[in-house]
C-alpha cells in the first residue's frame, strides 16, 4: 500500500473518535480450530473475524464491519465480513473485471433487507437507492467515461419487479442486472443529433445490491452473492437506526474508503493477471468471477482480510447451490428424492407425479392450467431440456406402463444437482411405485 493512501496519526484519531463505539481495539488469540492465519477476538469456527493487524486500510475495513453489525442483525456471521468486502469493492469496481450481484432475500418482510440497504446506502461508492426504475433511465445513468468510479444501483422491493408473467420492462432491467455483472456488456441504441443518426454504446457494469422477499430471478441469483436475512430475534438489541446520525456516524468510513480506493485502484490498474489472488478449488467458472472481486479486495486490503473471505467464500458458495435455483432443478431433485426413498430402479409416469404433488412445499401441486398441478406434458416438455427422453414402456414386477429408468436422469442429476444428502429415516419410506399403486 502506498503511504498516499495511509491516514494520518490526526486523521485516524479523529476517525477513532467518530467511531468510539465500535470499540476497535482488538487481542489477538491462537485459534484452537479454523483458517490458519486468521486471528481476533472470536474462533474461526463462530463466523467472526474481527482484524489483528497494524495495517491502518484493514483496521478501516474492520470499523466498517463493526459500523454495519451495529444496525444490522445478521442471520448468519459469515455475512458481514463479506458485506463489508462488498460495500469496499464498490469503490474500486471501475478497475475490476466482473462485480456480484449482491441479493438480500428473505421469506417475509420486516427481516432487515431495508436496512441493510440503507446501511449500505451510506458506505458505497456514489448509492443510487430506489424502488422503480426503468431500462432506459438505468444505463443511461450507469454511462461513464471509461476509469471513472462507477455508481452502485441498490433496488429495494425487486419480487414487486420481477413477481409474476415477465413484462417487457422486467426483462430489460433483468437483462442489464445479468450482462453488467461483467465489463463489457452494453446497451446500444440509436440516438438523433442535427438530423443526423448516430449509434450510442452504454456500458452496463455496475455493482447492484436487490432485496426482495422470495428468491430472485435465477439469472440472478446465479451472478450473486446471496444474504438469506431472517426476521430479527427478540433477544437481539441493535442501535437505533436514525439516517441522519447514521449518515454523521459514516462519515469518517466514507472518506476512509475514498482514501483506500484511490490508492487500491492504482495498485490494480497496473496489477498483472499472473498477481490476483488465487480462489479456493471449490469455487469456479461463474462462482469465481463472482467471488473473485471480494478475493481481490481483500487482496488490497491485507491483513487477515483474504484468509477470512478464503474461509468463507466456499461454504456460501454451497450454501447458494444447496437450493435448486429453477423450476427445472427443484424439479430434478423432488424426482431424485422421490426415486430414492423408494429405492427405484423404475417408475410409471403417474404414480411419479402423485409423488411429486404430495411433497410438501413444493409448487407441483398447484401449478399448471387452472392450479390443478403439473401433467404428463409439462413432465415431458421440461425433462426434454435436460435431455432426458419421454416416457416409454417400463416392466415393474411384471406390471407394464409408461415411464422411466433410473438411469434414465443419472446424467441430469450428475450435471445440475449438488450431491444427494441421505437422511435418516429415508430407508423406511420404500413403497409400491407401480402403476397399481
Amino acid at each position: 500500500m502506498t503511504r498516499a493512501t495511509m491516514p494520518s496519526m490526526s486523521e485516524m484519531m479523529d476517525l477513532n473518535r467518530a467511531t468510539s463505539y465500535l470499540d476497535p481495539s482488538n487481542a489477538p488469540y491462537t485459534p484452537e480450530k479454523g483458517v490458519t492465519g486468521v486471528t481476533g477476538r472470536y474462533s474461526a469456527d463462530s463466523g467472526r473475524y474481527p482484524l489483528v493487524t497494524g495495517d491502518v486500510t484493514g483496521v478501516t475495513m474492520k470499523l466498517v464491519q463493526d459500523f454495519c453489525e451495529r444496525y444490522i442483525a445478521y442471520p448468519n456471521d459469515d455475512y458481514a465480513p463479506i458485506h463489508a468486502l462488498w460495500i469496499a469493492h464498490t469503490w474500486i469496481a471501475h478497475e475490476l473485471q466482473s462485480t456480484p450481484r449482491l441479493a438480500v432475500i428473505s421469506p417475509e418482510k420486516r427481516s432487515g433487507k431495508t436496512r441493510l440497504q440503507e446501511v449500505t446506502e451510506l458506505l458505497c461508492a456514489e448509492p443510487i437507492r430506489t424502488i422503480d426504475v426503468s431500462a432506459a433511465y438505468l444505463f443511461r445513468k450507469l454511462d461513464r467515461p471509461e476509469g471513472e468510479p462507477l455508481p452502485t444501483i441498490l433496488l429495494d422491493e425487486a419480487d414487486a419487479l420481477f413477481f409474476g408473467k415477465p413484462t417487457e420492462s422486467s426483462e430489460d432491467l433483468r437483462r442489464i442486472f445479468n450482462a453488467g455483472y461483467r465489463r463489457g456488456a452494453f446497451v446500444g441504441r440509436c440516438e438523433i443529433h442535427a438530423k443526423e443518426v448516430d449509434t450510442k454504446d452504454y456500458p452496463v457494469f455496475a455493482p447492484v445490491c436487490l432485496a426482495g422477499i422470495g428468491d430472485l430471478p435465477d439469472t440472478i441469483m446465479d451472478r450473486a452473492v446471496i444474504f438469506r436475512m431472517k426476521r430479527r430475534n427478540p433477544n437481539t438489541v441493535l442501535a437505533p437506526f436514525r439516517f441522519r446520525k447514521a449518515k454523521a456516524e459514516a462519515k469518517p468510513l466514507r472518506s476512509e474508503l475514498e482514501k483506500w480506493s484511490k490508492g487500491a485502484a492504482s495498485k490494480l490498474h497496473t496489477l498483472g493477471y499472473d498477481k490476483y489472488p488465487e480462489l479456493p478449488e471449490s469455487i469456479q467458472d461463474r462462482d469465481a468471477d463472482v467471488w473473485e472481486p471480494l478475493f481481490i479486495t481483500a487482496m488490497l486490503t491485507g491483513g487477515d482480510w483474504p484468509d477470512i473471505v478464503a474461509d468463507i467464500a466456499p461454504r456460501m458458495v454451497e450454501d447458494s447451490h444447496s437450493e435448486p435455483q429453477s423450476l427445472g432443478e427443484r424439479l430434478l431433485r423432488d424426482i431424485r428424492d422421490v426415486f430414492d426413498q423408494h429405492h427405484a430402479d423404475a417408475m410409471f409416469r403417474l404414480p411419479l407425479l402423485g409423488e411429486l404433488k404430495q411433497i410438501d412445499g413444493a409448487p407441483w401441486a398447484t401449478l399448471g392450467k387452472d392450479d390443478q398441478g403439473i401433467d404428463s406434458n409439462y413432465l415431458t416438455k421440461t425433462l426434454k431440456r435436460y435431455d432426458i427422453p419421454k416416457a416409454r414402456t417400463v416392466v415393474i414386477d411384471g406390471a407394464r406402463n409408461w415411464g422411466w429408468h433410473r438411469d434414465d436422469f443419472e446424467d441430469a442429476w450428475q450435471r445440475y444437482l449438488p450431491p444427494a444428502q441421505t437422511e435418516p429415516g429415508n430407508a423406511g419410506n420404500a413403497g409400491n411405485t407401480n402403476g397399481n399403486a
